[in-house]
């Protein structure tokens, strides 16, 4: 089994762990039609291993049929991903459809024993592969979000690398010795794309490097533990069969464990910046629960992120108790509106009631732009989301805030942590956003205590 067979193999299988993942995960049209892609590249791959392996004239056509589907696949799923009415492409569905049939022609006839017949497919499929991409940049070149703009453009140079790098795969055909680049490339950019829809963000490249590097280590540890509890047991098959079980129940406990030191490790080892965040925000925690004074609570949680120099601009807002709205207690970098009423607040407070714990600007602005791009006629519900919004995103702004977190003391909102780093799009990870969690309802106990020990002292004078 040569390296292009293994890597057909590999791409195979993470494909369909993917569409699986995805299938298993409440229903969602963006995540069906991802999996349905998966699907369609496992099929593909699936077919192009096995082709390496039998001279069974099945295999073949079955990567030709497979092959065909995935750019239909693509332009659905991209389509629903972007927001894109099925109007407004209607030629591109067009020729998804063409080229559908033509695979399925040729894959269940003798056509898929011609080589011109086959490069027709190729070629058919990977245009309609490049008029997905086309939706990515045309949406790139109109939006207004340096955010968004950034993050379309990271989907496009890694969709056009994955479609290259395919095409130069078949090079090998015509007597051109290529590496097979392909397989590994798409099933690199299959996973940045299922993580971005998980996550509804996408993933910055130090992210995606250090989850493939804490994946990649735990895949090498699984392995270790199954050659030495396996491989010596392979003559037996009872014993195999015992150690096999064993040693998947070791893997099973040690799962999370394992994965929580490997990241750690990982992100120690190789991002040493957002390391020092998460070690910084660690003991801050620690010390926010010595912290009774609520100006000392907001001075050191400021000071905290600003020195992380992860941060241009911080922020704490608390309920005012003389009139409706928040004021602001303390600030860092540009000075932010002093006072919000309650009316520039109650779309945080509707989305705080619907069970946000965080409000990202860069997420507002990415909604919005999904919704001028649509050219659906616009009825009173897209009016409404707009106004919604538009009034979200506003209210960020005044607060200088690309995230805010409010604090909840029960079911009321009595303020909120606000964080922006403008110099770059999606500052935040994922672990960084959860431990800023943490810091936001450690900051709200600070908040609810001291209110606490203020009638406590009152009801003791009064005595």
């Amino acid at each position: 089994m040569d390296i292009r067979s293994q890597s057909a193999l590999l791409a195979a299988l993470i494909t369909l762990a993917l569409a699986i993942s995805m299938l298993l995960r409440p229903r969602r049209r963006a995540l069906f039609l991802f999996s349905l892609l998966c699907l369609s590249l496992f099929g593909y791959y699936l077919g192009e291993f096995l082709s390496a392996l039998s001279a069974a004239g099945i295999w073949p056509r079955t990567k030709v049929i497979f092959g065909s589907l995935v750019p239909a696949a693509a332009l659905a799923f991209f389509m629903e991903f972007l927001k894109v009415s099925p109007r407004s492409a209607k030629r591109a569905r067009a020729g998804a459809l063409v080229g559908v049939l033509g695979g399925l022609v040729v894959g269940v006839s003798p056509l898929a024993d011609s080589q011109i017949a086959k490069t027709l497919v190729s070629v058919w499929v990977f245009g309609l592969l490049a008029a997905s991409l086309s939706l990515l940049v045309r949406r790139m070149a109109s939006t207004e979000s340096r955010t968004e703009r950034a993050r379309l453009f990271y989907l496009a140079v890694g969709a056009g690398a994955a479609i290259g790098a395919s095409a130069l795969d078949f090079l090998p055909h015509f007597g051109i010795g290529f590496p097979p680049l392909g397989a590994i490339i798409a099933t690199l950019y299959m996973f940045l794309l299922a993580q971005t829809l998980l996550r509804l963000r996408l993933l910055d490249l130090h992210e995606l490097l250090g989850k493939a590097a804490g994946l990649t280590l735990q895949a090498v540890i699984f392995v270790a533990i199954y050659a030495l509890l396996v491989s010596w047991a392979s003559d037996t098959f009872s014993l195999f069969l015992f150690n096999t079980m064993v040693a998947s129940i070791v893997m099973l406990i040690l799962f999370e464990p394992l994965r929580a030191k490997v990241d750690e490790w990982v992100v120690a080892t190789l991002f040493r910046e957002r390391f020092e965040m998460i070690r910084v925000l660690g003991g801050l925690k620690a010390r926010l629960a010595n912290v009774i004074e609520v100006a000392e609570m907001a001075k050191l949680v400021l000071d905290t992120f600003d020195e992380s120099r992860r941060v241009t601009h911080a922020s704490v807002y608390l309920l005012s108790d003389d009139r409706p709205g928040f004021w602001l207690l303390e600030s860092r970098g540009p000075a932010p509106v002093r006072f919000l009423d309650a009316a520039a607040v109650r779309g945080l407070v509707g989305v705080t009631q619907a069970g946000q714990k965080a409000v990202l600007l860069e997420n507002l602005e990415r909604r919005l732009q999904d919704l001028r791009a649509s050219d659906q006629p616009e009825g009173r519900r897209a009016r409404d989301e707009t106004k919604r919004l538009t009034e979200l995103k506003n209210t960020l702004r005044q607060m200088n805030a690309g995230i805010t977190v409010p604090l909840m003391g029960g079911d009321r909102i009595i303020g909120f942590l606000n964080l922006w780093d403008e110099r770059v799009p999606e500052a935040y990870a994922s672990d960084e956003i959860a431990l800023i969690l943490e810091i936001a309802e450690r900051a709200a106990i600070v908040v609810e205590n001291s209110k606490l020990y203020e009638r406590v002292k009152e009801r003791d004078r009064l005595a």
